[in-house]
């Protein structure tokens, strides 16, 4: 692999660039909580305040926030699945309503591939939801690689990814 110098400099350095997917290279964090939000009040009643959302939840998989409202007494453990399955159909409605081309990005992307450089992302999402946020975005075909949560045994932060 050769080295890359997005700076101009005769010291290139970076071969490879890893962005993260919601926040980063789609605004999809709203869109996670509105479905997370959807879903818990069909099955049990229940909504995690916009404080809440941010301060203990924002940015961990589904399956890790189900469990920790389960053990704040939230949501009963035999209804994880039913929960899970309904966020993850309400992630894909608002995705194919909201996402659209992300010309920045796109343009962020060829600029460094021009360069030379390696693309990754590596996401907390399931892989359905990252790919289709961005194919929809304009974003996946410039990736030489995605990782997402069913690809480790541990999801960010752990370092495993």
């Amino acid at each position: 692999m050769k080295n890359i110098d997005i700076n101009g400099s005769n010291n290139p350095v970076i071969k490879l660039i890893i962005f993260d997917l919601d926040g980063v290279l789609v605004d999809a964090c709203e869109w996670h909580r509105i479905a997370l939000n959807q879903s818990l009040r069909e099955v049990c009643d229940h909504e995690i305040s916009l404080s809440d959302h941010y301060e203990i939840f924002n940015g961990l998989p589904t399956r890790v926030k189900l469990r920790k409202l389960t053990e704040m007494g939230a949501l009963l453990g035999e209804k994880h699945e039913e929960t899970y399955r309904r966020k993850q159909e309400l992630t894909i409605e608002i995705i194919e309503q909201e996402a659209s081309e992300r010309k920045e990005k796109v343009l962020l992307m060829q600029y460094l591939r021009e360069r030379g450089c390696y693309i990754a992302c590596y996401t907390n999402s399931i892989r359905k939801t990252a790919t289709l946020m961005l194919g929809k975005t304009g974003v996946l075909g410039h990736l030489d690689y995605l990782l997402t949560n069913q690809d480790v045994e541990s999801p960010k932060p752990h370092p495993e990814g």
